[in-house]
């Protein structure tokens, strides 16, 4: 049988991180922002924010501008590395073989974990669990299956989670 591998991703991990550790901040316009002062560049925002013009790499001043009670946080790397802790036991629940690959991802072998998903899409029902289970932990995981971990991270990183690649068509997955 061929290696496969899932890739969990959260995306916006350091505002998924942030709201984490501060749940108040749901539903408000929040964003991250790495640096100092004025030169600070934004990295991360809610929807809210979105919604408002608010885009990574905008200084505070412009993120101001479009939204003027904007909650700002500084990237907290303590907050990070509890977030990606947590995303890392969730996976170690599910597989015995991981990898970190910072910054909200994680990779995990699958081989011997269909016996626990024996049903007719255990692929597609191990994805859900994992994703179930990482937003009890409330961090909103998106995941990717295949054969290689590129392929795996692709297909994480794509909205209709999950993405599952069939064995053998990674090349075809990742030609567009």
């Amino acid at each position: 049988m061929t290696q496969r591998l899932a890739c969990a991703h959260v995306p916006l991990f350091p505002l998924a991180a942030r709201l984490r550790s501060e749940p108040d901040l749901r539903g408000e316009a929040v964003a991250i922002f790495q640096g100092n002062g004025n030169a600070s560049r934004a990295v991360a925002a809610t929807r809210r924010a979105r919604q408002a013009g608010v885009r990574p790499g905008m200084s505070l001043p412009q993120a101001r501008a479009l939204v003027p009670k904007l909650t700002v946080r500084a990237r907290d790397e303590d907050c990070e590395r509890a977030a990606q802790d947590a995303l890392l036991e969730i996976a170690e629940s599910f597989s015995p073989r991981i990898e970190d690959a910072g910054e909200g991802v994680v990779y995990l072998e699958l081989d011997g974990i269909y016996r626990h998903f024996p049903g007719d899409s255990p692929e597609k029902d191990l994805a859900h669990a994992l994703t179930v289970t990482t937003d009890k932990a409330s961090l909103p995981t998106w995941v990717g299956i295949a054969s290689s971990k590129l392929a795996a991270r692709v297909a994480a990183e794509l909205p209709a989670s999950p993405n599952i690649v069939p064995v053998g068509q990674e090349a075809e997955f990742l030609a567009p």
